[in-house]
């Protein structure tokens, strides 16, 4: 289990929160998974999506993948905050899952780059918390955080993008810039538009907007 530093400043989107108390958090409505799930295992993770001042945008997952729900928590309930970075170097033990054996090629591959990456979805999650959130069919999804998408980077995730393919588990990687999260395979495919994934939604912008 990765714990987590205390919260010092604005959660980015995919950090991993503990949270402190949760009571009140979870509204009636909700279905009831939700509040057995924090009480459980009392994490959330940021999602892309706009809070209001004092507040953070999250999600809380349950045992199933369509077990998903969102929520708008007071910052002051997190005690401690792991990011994906926090986690590419945490020790999954012993584990034959495919996505955790990806996960080890991941390391070697990324180990002597200067990229900053680190795995999230249920890997990220079982790691940071030590629910058992991943499974034999779970894919591997990890982000790679970049400032500016120069020819360097380009070529760097070009070459990133090539080797997972040949990992004993499908990697699902997203690569976050400062205008949002593209899909690395819609990166490097030499599309004329990209997907971007930004906090007011989904958007189809022109490559020669992110790419220099």
């Amino acid at each position: 289990m990765a714990y987590g530093r205390l919260i010092i400043c604005t959660p980015r989107t995919h950090d991993l929160l503990h949270l402190s108390n949760i009571d009140g958090l979870v509204p009636d409505d909700a279905p009831p998974w939700v509040m057995e799930s924090l009480t459980a295992t009392p994490w959330v993770v940021v999602r892309r999506a706009t809070a209001t001042s004092g507040r953070v945008a999250v999600g809380v997952r349950g045992l199933n993948r369509w077990q998903r729900h969102g929520l708008f928590i007071p910052i002051d309930r997190v005690a401690a905050r792991t990011s994906p970075e926090d986690l590419a170097t945490v020790d999954a033990r012993p584990c034959r899952l495919p996505a955790f054996q990806a996960l080890a090629q991941v390391r070697i591959l990324l180990h002597n780059t200067n990229l900053r990456w680190g795995p999230v979805g249920s890997v990220g999650f079982q790691l940071a918390t030590g629910a058992g959130t991943a499974g034999p069919d779970s894919d591997l999804d990890i982000i790679v955080r970049v400032r500016h998408l120069e020819s360097s980077i380009r070529a760097q995730l070009t070459l990133v993008e090539e080797i997972l393919r040949g990992c004993p588990a499908r990697v699902d990687c997203q690569v976050e810039t400062p205008s949002g999260a593209v899909a690395l395979t819609e990166l490097v495919s030499g599309s004329t538009h990209l997907l971007l994934r930004t906090k007011s939604g989904p958007h189809l912008v022109p490559t020669e907007q992110l790419v220099p």
